[in-house]
Parts: C-alpha cells; structure tokens; sequence
C-alpha cells in the first residue's frame, strides 16, 4: 500500500493509526481486565511499522499548495510524541529497531525535501524537524542501545584489568542500531564532532561511538556539563563514562593538568558513582575514572581531594577504595621526586587516617566480636592501610616522606600494628573465629598475613 497506493492516503490512514496508538496508550488501565491479547503486536512494534510506511510513502507525495515543512512537521510532532511514550515500554531489541527506523526516515525525508526544489530556508526548516525527531528517539531509547562502549574502552586501554571480557555478546546490535543514527545525522550536515560547539546529550551520544579515541583533555571543558548532566540524569551514562575514558586515559607521567572548571564538577558525580550505583561494571568504570581524574589533579587537590575521600562516611566503600587511590599518588610521587605525596607532608596529612583504626580506640574495645568486625567495612579498610604501609616501606628507599624514622615507625606501631596484634591474637582463640566459617578464616589470615609482612619489613629496616 505504501509503495503503490495512494500516498496520501496512506499517510492520513498512517496519520491516523499514531494518532490511535497515543490515545489507546493514555487511557489503558494495567488493571483493566481486558488486557490485550499476548499475541497482539506490541505498542513499539507497532509503532515501528508505522514509521516505515511513513518512510515510504511520505517521499511519494507530490508538493502542491504545501511545501515540504508544511507536509510533515504535524506528522514530526505527533510522532515525536508517540516515540516518548513507547521509551518504557520498549524492549532492547524494540528500542534498537525504532532508532533504526527513524534513522532510515530521516535520511528518506531529507533526500525528498531537497529534492524537491526547495528554497535552502525551506530545507533547513525539514532538517531541524528531522533533527528533533532523531534527538528524541535516541534520547528516549538511549537504555536500549547496551553497545557496552564504556566497558570495551577500558578493557581496551587498561588490557591488565580486563583477564576476561565482561562485554555483553549482543553489543554488537546496538553499534549498528547507533551507526545507523550517525548516518542520518550526517545527512542533516551533522558531524559527529559537533558536540565540540553544541554540547547536547544526543551530540554527546554519536561522538562518543563515533570518535571517542579523539577526546582530548582540552576538550572536557566544554562537554563536561553536558558529560554531569547526563550522569547526575542517568541517561546516556554509558556514552558519558566512555568519552571520560578516553579524555583521561593514561599519559605520560607527568601529565598536564586540569583546569578547576573540570575537576570541580566531575568531583562532584564520580565518587558517588562509583561507590553506589548498582551496576558493579559500571562502578568500576567510574572508579577508573576517579583514579585518572585524580592524576589529573594539581598536587594540592589531588590530596585534598584524596583526604575528603578517606574519610567521607556517606560512601564506606570509597573509604576502603580510596586508600588503594592514595597508594597510586605516593608510588606516582616516589618514581618522580620532588613530589607532594614523597615528602613528610604526606604522613603529616594521612598518618593519622591510614594508619590507625576508625575509631582510634576501636581494637581496644575487649567487646568487640571478630564477626562484628569483619562485616564491618573496617577490616577490608585496614587490609588496604597494612598494604600501603608495606609497599611504603619497601619502595620509599629514600625515606621521602619520613616513614621509615624511628618516631614514625613508633608511632604507627603504637597507633595500629600493636592495638590489631593483641586484637587479633584475641580473636584467634576465640574458635568461631579459628575455626569457623570460610569468610571469617578468609578476614583473619588477610590481616594477619598483612600484619606479618609488615612485621617483617620493620625488622629489616632496624636492621640496617
């Protein structure tokens, strides 16, 4: 009907069935007994239907009283209005075929308008309908795409991290599904680099699967409103996280630094990230993130933000991470002296932090239970702080930053190792603990294989 029919009236009967599709869309009750029929084509379905044969039709029509604008924007909005409404309803594979769809469209409509002896005032009037229409079905169907770009781009640039691919096997389908996007942009004289100048979710979305790797650092100050925005919304996160992939990606050590601008606004939405979101792939591609955002940093904040991170109570889990993040800041800092977190000042700011129980007075309390303190986020925290101060002692050959000084060594004795000694010396007799199940065994040989190591690096210091 739409390739040999009346186009006309194929696009009012088209015009007509969306018009349909909304009404029926507002005024159905889930509880409603007359549910439709399991094996009636679903609203996405359907509506993917209707959209080819607007694709068909509509660049058969013959112009004459009306100019091409004219002819399709009602059609543009009403069909604009009906994509948002199919977004929760979609499934993946709905989502991906009805961005396909209108990608498709759009490339047809834009080759018909400029066919069509068009003034150019005439044809940038279809190009911005065609264009909202595009930004709205991508925007809507974003969660359908699941390419996992942000989880390919950080297995690709740290391979060390990634033993085994965590890449879903369908990412393909939503590259295609995007690709197809990317094309019909470009046929509206949209390049995928123009988020560059007009930072918009939908720009942001086909450059990052179309040109992520070109991202420089420079470039993060005019998207990263755009790159917060999306996070804080949770909406084209996985395109967010790859173009921050990218921009920070590992450099030459030492490499330039961000500006404030950058640094306060991405602050202010990776850690929480990537200590609360529920997706544990996405967590860690935040936190790869944070560690290179971090890098990024000036000394000075780099610290302060390291320390605000150490001690922040809102994300208990982020307190354990981040000492691993403060254990890449003094290895970065021993390997390229002078440096702020190879100097005393580091044990000055941390010591207090890292090397002691929270609270001080924790390991003393004879109440405390092995269990109690173990599903803690405590006993994962100290594990780290033991590492720290183990890699510290061994590697800092210079004593930059003063911790192998007997006053020091004396004080993170009397702060830790000895408090933790007799706790955990404690807890070993105690035969739950001992003997009892695998978790607890695993806690308790962690820290006193921990405690052991650093022990045994303290002897051989006194020694020399």
């Amino acid at each position: 009907m739409a390739e040999c029919g009346s186009a006309k009236e194929t696009m009012i009967s088209v015009q007509e069935a969306i018009e349909r599709l909304a009404v029926a869309h507002r005024t159905f009750d889930e509880d409603d007994d007359d549910k439709p029929d399991a094996t009636q084509l679903s609203f996405p379905g359907q509506l993917d239907i209707l959209i080819d044969l607007y694709t068909t039709c509509i660049p058969r029509i013959k112009l004459r009283r009306k100019t091409s604008s004219e002819t399709i924007e009602p059609l543009l909005i009403d069909l604009e209005e009906v994509i948002r409404l199919s977004g929760s309803l979609a499934s993946s594979e709905e989502g991906r075929s009805l961005i396909s769809s209108v990608s498709r469209l759009v490339i047809r409509f834009g080759s018909w308008a400029r066919s069509s002896d068009n003034q150019r005032d005439e044809i940038q009037k279809c190009d911005k309908l065609l264009e909202s229409l595009l930004d709205c079905t991508l925007i809507t169907h974003e969660h359908s795409i699941k390419a996992s770009l942000a989880q390919r781009t950080l297995e690709s640039l740290y391979p060390r991290l990634a033993s085994r691919s965590s890449v879903p096997p369908d990412w393909e389908a939503g590259k295609e599904a995007v690709s197809g996007a990317i094309n019909a942009y470009s046929s509206l004289g949209i390049t995928t680099d123009s988020v560059i100048t007009r930072p918009l979710p939908s720009r942001m979305m086909i450059y990052a699967h179309a040109a992520p790797n070109m991202t420089a650092p420079a470039h993060l100050a005019k998207l990263v409103h755009v790159i917060v925005s999306s996070i804080q919304a949770n909406c084209a996160l996985d395109e967010a996280l790859t173009i921050l992939l990218y921009g920070l990606a590992p450099l030459k050590v030492p490499r330039s630094h961000l500006s404030e601008e950058v640094i306060y606004p991405l602050f202010a939405v990776i850690p929480p990230l990537s200590s609360s979101h529920p997706d544990p792939l996405i967590r860690h591609q935040a936190f790869r993130i944070l560690s290179a955002l971090l890098a990024s940093c000036p000394p000075v904040v780099r610290l302060q933000r390291l320390r605000e991170l150490t001690v922040d109570e809102n994300f208990p889990q982020m307190r354990v991470a981040a000492v691993g993040l403060v254990r890449e800041a003094v290895l970065e800092g021993l390997s390229n002296p002078p440096h702020l977190f190879a100097s005393p000042r580091f044990f000055d700011i941390f010591g207090p932090i890292l090397f002691r129980p929270n609270p001080p007075d924790l390991l003393s309390d004879q109440r405390l239970s092995f269990e109690s303190f173990q599903e803690s986020s405590e006993s994962a925290r100290l594990v780290e702080c033991l590492g720290t101060y183990y890699i510290i002692l061994l590697r800092d050959t210079g004593n930059l930053t003063h911790m192998r000084h007997k006053d020091a060594l004396n004080s993170v004795d009397l702060s830790l190792l000895t408090p933790l000694r007799v706790a955990l010396d404690r807890w070993a007799s105690n035969s739950e603990a001992a003997e009892g199940h695998g978790h607890h065994a695993f806690t308790l040989g962690s820290l006193q294989m921990s405690l052991e190591r650093v022990d045994e690096a303290i002897s051989q210091l006194r020694t020399i």
